[in-house]
């Protein structure tokens, strides 16, 4: 349900607003203290959720389904 939500803003930025969605989601599980980490601000959560996204689609490539 959540990507239906930006989906317009996400049509008209050609997808670089799915970063921000993404960003602001690691900022909000960051906020739960039982993980055991913090972002600092959404520029940092950005880089984080796009770190994410790269290593994701690397072990994707790595592993066989």
């Amino acid at each position: 349900v959540l990507p239906l939500v930006p989906a317009p803003l996400a049509c008209f930025t050609l997808g670089l607003f799915a970063f921000v969605v993404n960003g602001r989601m690691l900022l909000l599980v960051s906020a739960i203290p039982a993980l055991g980490f913090g972002v600092d601000n959404l520029l940092t959560a950005i880089i984080g959720a796009v770190v994410i996204g790269l290593v994701s689609f690397v072990v994707s490539r790595v592993i066989p389904h």
